[in-house]
């Protein structure tokens, strides 16, 4: 079994350091052995294989058809080049950015970590936007089941009843949500950590992160963009360098990439973050779905719906776990 296969399976959706490989070890054509080492500082991350060869000659078989001509009962959600677009070449381009970037940084951690230690810092926007956004829409695809099922896990059926009313009720509300986004994003259903653990919606737009400490942003200027240096010599950034400007506090521009008007509960905004546990999300990116479903974006969310791998929900949402063990003592 290679190291990408094991990656994928060990974690949900946390891009380890177990998944890297060191530099020096593959420059030199490291054994197997010597890839499963332990990660050190100057690894590179890589994109983990979703689903096995078996796997995925089902869903070429039993994909998409004609680009969703009208009135093909065989439709899947993706074609081969449609899933090649938005995960192989995508998540391989973000990985790609985020490794240059915390190769120049000698930054350590897993993508999840990176996320939060980047979020507030105006000076790794660039870092915070390829780490986030590999997080998401590898998310998003581990969502994702190649056999889809009616059944929900009894449990998390009712848990997501009592919370939605019914399971209509949320695949309206989180669809309906998706569908309004004028613009790219996520929608995510998420397990908040509280005295009743109840289930939630939140809207989260560009490569804006549900995670607690990372999607209260505190970065209205993307670092990467300004000439520092220049900027200082015009007196512009009250003279700062890129370390000391990242410390002070700024009133945001605008919304985007942290929490929009979208998002169901404006609590979520409060400083400091919510602690919640993302159990799902779809994507609302056009390289998404573009390719497959064109302009069609609402027969995708519906599509998308049927393929919701609804296993891995109930794993990461935990309700088998007594209520209680997460309360606040």
């Amino acid at each position: 079994m290679n190291v990408q296969r094991i990656c994928w399976r060990q974690s949900l959706c946390q891009l380890t350091p177990s998944c890297r490989r060191n530099i020096s070890q593959a420059a030199a054509g490291a054994t197997a052995k010597a890839r499963q080492a332990p990660a050190r500082r100057g690894g590179l991350f890589e994109v983990p294989r979703l689903w096995d060869a078996e796997s995925f000659a089902y869903a070429q078989a039993n994909g998409v058809h004609n680009r969703n001509e009208e009135g093909d009962s065989r439709k899947g959600l993706f074609t081969a080049r449609g899933f090649n677009i938005a995960y192989t070449s995508y998540q391989d381009k973000m990985i790609k950015g985020f490794n240059q970037r915390i190769a120049e940084r000698g930054i350590e951690g897993s993508i999840k970590d990176i996320v939060v230690q980047t979020a507030r810092n105006p000076a790794e926007a660039s870092l915070f936007n390829h780490a986030s956004m590999a997080f998401n829409n590898h998310f998003f695809f581990e969502g994702i089941t190649l056999r889809p099922t009616d059944e929900i896990p009894a449990k998390l059926k009712s848990a997501l009843e009592k919370d939605f009313g019914s399971i209509d009720n949320l695949k309206a509300e989180m669809l309906a949500m998706a569908g309004a986004m004028f613009g790219p994003g996520f929608v995510w259903l998420v397990r908040a950590r509280e005295a009743n653990n109840s289930f939630k919606l939140l809207a989260t737009y560009l490569a804006g992160s549900p995670l607690a400490g990372a999607h209260n942003r505190r970065q209205p200027i993307d670092m990467n963009t300004q000439n520092v240096a220049a900027a200082q010599a015009a007196g512009g950034l009250e003279g700062l360098s890129r370390a000391q400007f990242s410390e002070q506090h700024t009133v945001p521009q605008n919304s985007v990439g942290a929490f929009g008007k979208l998002s169901v509960d404006t609590r979520m905004l409060a400083y400091g973050g919510v602690n919640v546990t993302p159990c799902l999300c779809v994507s609302t990116w056009e390289h998404t779905y573009m390719y497959d479903w064109a302009y069609n974006k609402m027969q995708f969310l519906e599509r998308w719906w049927n393929f919701i791998d609804w296993n891995r929900v109930h794993q990461i949402s935990d309700v088998e776990t007594d209520r209680s063990r997460f309360q606040r003592r």
